[in-house]
């Protein structure tokens, strides 16, 4: 996380306890510049920028600052070629030993070297990210001339990525569900994007808006299980995506192909004769009546799915909780007993067998 120097000083409370780099101010006079270096080191920080335009009106008093814990960077700025940003950075490191670079995107993309790796060496330890095209305006990673996937192993050669990129919190969010999902420094090590919770909850509050906008006061409950909920999706893994409908509807060929969009969208590919489950409400609450000694099920695989899902790990997204938490609650007793969570008790194939052997032993015509 990195700071401006004005909002850390408003903020001292409440980010003094946190690990934080900060942005620092550029127009100093050298005095003051020793009052602002001694006010951060009182604080948990790790290192503090300056513009090259600022570093080049103190470079002669650079001398007299002392050793601190933490590290000063020299950001470029105003400078537009890489061999010049260096051979400042060489000069100054004569009299400040423990100098660092930070490279900011934005900037070597207004320079003459648009090259980022010529900028970006072993002495860089911070990277700011953002974009644009031609001006400083600090915009998405994702608008602008820059095509971070083209350039991701260049940045992976700075010890630490900050994000540059302004307007707000949503603006933000956005930029780091951008890198997740295309495996940017610093989640190049997210071997698939939905395993993110960040990526999870995005994904989630998609598939809430589809389905109420499809299927609307006719959805039940609907819920997800599998290896989304256990975050261990591979890259032949589908969604499980569980959907109860009061009746039924001719939408369902609706929600399918808007389904497969936004799934393709997240890069999973889905079953193509199962790509989600549909019952209706009156279904479910014949297979669970106790009346039901024996019970002909039509599909014994789907009536296994049903059962399964319910026990299995899994998260509500949209419809009646309640509804979802009673037949949660019900199939767990009929088939595991009234203490016992399934996918606290037993594992994926345990579930799978039990929930088997209970469907077999209830069916009337094999």
């Amino acid at each position: 996380m990195e700071l401006d120097i004005g909002l850390l000083k408003s903020n001292l409370v409440s980010l003094k306890s946190k690990l934080i780099g900060v942005h620092g101010s550029n127009k100093l006079s050298f005095n003051r510049l020793i009052k602002e270096l001694d006010f951060l080191s009182g604080l948990d920080i790790s290192y503090v920028v300056y513009h090259d335009d600022f570093f080049r009106q103190i470079r002669n008093s650079l001398k007299l600052l002392k050793d601190y814990d933490f590290t000063i960077l020299l950001e470029n700025y105003t400078i537009k070629d890489h061999n010049e940003f260096n051979e400042l950075y060489l000069d100054l490191k004569k009299e400040l030993r423990g100098l660092k670079k930070c490279v900011d995107t934005g900037h070597v993309n207004m320079s003459h070297d648009k090259n980022l790796e010529n900028w970006i060496d072993k002495d860089v330890e911070v990277i700011h990210l953002n974009n644009n095209f031609g001006q400083d305006t600090h915009n998405s990673i994702y608008n602008g001339e820059i095509d971070f996937r083209e350039v991701n192993n260049i940045l992976k050669k700075g010890r630490c990525i900050s994000l540059e990129v302004n307007k707000s919190y949503g603006t933000y969010l956005k930029n780091i569900e951008y890198m997740i999902k295309f495996g940017l420094v610093p989640f190049d090590n997210v071997d698939v994007a939905l395993n993110h919770p960040i990526m999870q909850e995005k994904f989630i509050r998609e598939v809430r808006s589809l389905l109420k906008k499809v299927f609307k006061d006719n959805l039940f409950c609907s819920f997800i299980y599998g290896s989304f909920v256990r975050k261990k999706m591979n890259m032949e893994s589908d969604i499980d995506l569980m959907i109860i409908l009061k009746s039924k509807t001719a939408k369902i060929s609706f929600f399918h192909n808007d389904y497969v969009k936004l799934c393709a969208d997240y890069n999973v590919r889905l079953d193509q004769k199962y790509p989600f489950e549909v019952f209706l409400k009156n279904d479910v609450n014949e297979y669970l009546s106790p009346d039901n000694i024996e019970i002909d099920y039509k599909n014994i695989d789907d009536v296994q799915e049903l059962f399964f899902a319910f026990l299995d790990n899994n998260i509500f997204v949209k419809g009646k909780k309640r509804n979802y938490l009673k037949y949660r609650k019900e199939i767990t007793q009929k088939l595991l007993g009234a203490n016992k969570i399934g996918n606290e008790a037993y594992n994926k194939s345990e579930l799978k067998e039990i929930v088997k052997k209970y469907v077999l032993s209830q069916q009337q015509h094999i």
